[in-house]
């Protein structure tokens, strides 16, 4: 197997990266500089000479006010990749899609046959909800093994996005009050990213194929990763309660049983993540 990582230099495909070279697979990296998603010669051209036949798609333009660049980057350019992919003969094709595809809030866990009631004012979930659609159906026609995987909500050290556990984490390693904003019911699935990564070369290395929840099945409320931070201070940093007009009680939670059947679960809970998030910024000196 000779692997593609489009996205190289951002969260998940750094870690990508660090576990390919622990395992000892050949592997090549492509960051904004590498080629135009645009421009499907430059694509081809870095394809020439390099066997490709896994490719983690991870790369996507991810500001929702530019809608042209989501469209030229995440549509267009998606469907330049796959065509380059085919002229190679690429084996199978794995996408980084996430749970804002499924677009609306309900109270049970969201699966992956669920009804897609698409956000259109989210240009971003959006162009995932149709860079699957646009995937499975060249991949059908072409004879590609394909992977729509739908993320949950990542976490882990040296976060770039989610400034929920960012600013937990900064107040307790500086033993700071931990603001909890109305009763914390706002409820999401969290990944920590080792397991985002093992979850992504699982289905990778397995040809798995279709649209597949990666996540950990598991809800955590606001509240509940306060608590557990503010434990993890020895109650140092204690809480502080914030009253708000309209509090979110949304509720977002994959249904990963499709994985878990097929061999894959994961297995860091918030706790420990957010003790191995903390005991890394402490080993590097980092507070602020």
């Amino acid at each position: 197997m000779s692997y593609l990582i489009t996205g190289a230099s951002g969260y998940v495909g750094e870690y990508l990266k660090k576990q390919m070279v622990v395992q000892g697979e050949k592997f090549y990296a492509a960051t904004r500089g590498d080629f135009e998603y645009t421009d499907i010669d430059t694509i081809r051209a870095f394809f020439e000479g390099k066997d490709i036949t896994h490719v983690f798609h991870l790369a996507g333009a991810i500001n929702i006010s530019d809608s042209t660049a989501i469209f030229d980057t995440n549509i267009a350019g998606l469907y330049n990749l796959l065509t380059i992919c085919k002229e190679n003969r690429v084996k199978h094709f794995c996408f980084a899609s996430g749970n804002n595809v499924y677009g609306i809030y309900k109270d049970s866990s969201y699966n992956e046959e669920d009804y897609i009631y698409t956000d259109n004012s989210n240009y971003y979930g959006l162009s995932k909800y149709v860079g699957e659609l646009l995937i499975k159906d060249f991949c059908l026609s072409n004879g590609m093994d394909f992977a729509c995987v739908r993320i949950s909500d990542i976490y882990g050290p040296r976060q770039k996005h989610g400034n929920l556990i960012k600013s937990i984490v900064k107040n307790v390693l500086n033993r700071n009050s931990i603001s909890l904003y109305g009763d914390g019911l706002r409820e999401r699935d969290y990944i920590y990213i080792t397991d985002v990564v093992e979850g992504l070369l699982f289905i990778s290395k397995n040809s798995i194929s279709g649209i597949v929840n990666l996540g950990t099945g598991k809800g955590t409320k606001v509240k509940e990763i306060v608590s557990i931070a503010n434990e993890l201070s020895n109650y140092e940093c204690g809480i502080t309660k914030i009253i708000v007009d309209k509090e979110d009680t949304t509720k977002v939670i994959l249904d990963c049983t499709k994985l878990k059947s097929l061999g894959f679960e994961a297995n860091v809970d918030i706790k420990t993540g957010l003790m191995n998030i903390i005991s890394e910024e402490l080993s590097n000196g980092k507070r602020n």
